[in-house]
């Protein structure tokens, strides 16, 4: 009995995701191009894909099959763990933590002591050392970090 309110509830929340975006279009003429109404894309299908799995595993039940279901049983326990997961992606992870992550790493990097090489401002290059394997990273165009490592073994 869970499964029916919790779908009206999906689909309810789709038809507001959509609602609430296609008004911030007309208020603000090109908004998809904004990452706020772009992630405002992604939380109801967080939903659907995370919760689709146990439906079908409850509906297979339901029909008394009598087929193997380990995989849906897997799928569904799998999935409707990982809601928090999707979300904090969806929510969290925007440039501002980004730049967050990458501070606090390299505070973490100087405190275990690996601080050769770790940081060249000229030509955007960020890399560590570890032993013989130097790890490469410099920020693309796109924003993208493109990552490459050399080994002196």
């Amino acid at each position: 009995m869970f499964y029916v309110p919790l779908w009206t509830v999906i689909v309810y929340n789709c038809y507001l995701y959509y609602k609430i975006i296609q008004y911030l279009n007309q208020l603000i003429p090109g908004a998809f191009d904004d990452s706020l109404v772009t992630r405002l894309r992604f939380y109801p299908l967080i939903l659907v894909v995370c919760y689709l799995w146990s439906t079908i595993y409850q509906v297979v039940l339901f029909a008394d099959c009598t087929a193997n279901l380990a995989f849906l049983n897997i799928m569904s326990v799998a999935f409707k763990n990982l809601v928090g997961f999707f979300n904090a992606m969806a929510y969290g992870f925007n440039e501002n933590i980004q730049h967050i992550l990458k501070q606090k790493m390299r505070l973490f990097c100087n405190w275990v002591g690996i601080t050769k090489g770790m940081e060249n401002k000229e030509d955007g290059m960020i890399g560590v050392e570890l032993g013989n394997t130097t790890y490469n990273s410099r920020k693309s165009i796109s924003g993208d970090l493109d990552s490459s490592f050399t080994s002196d073994m």
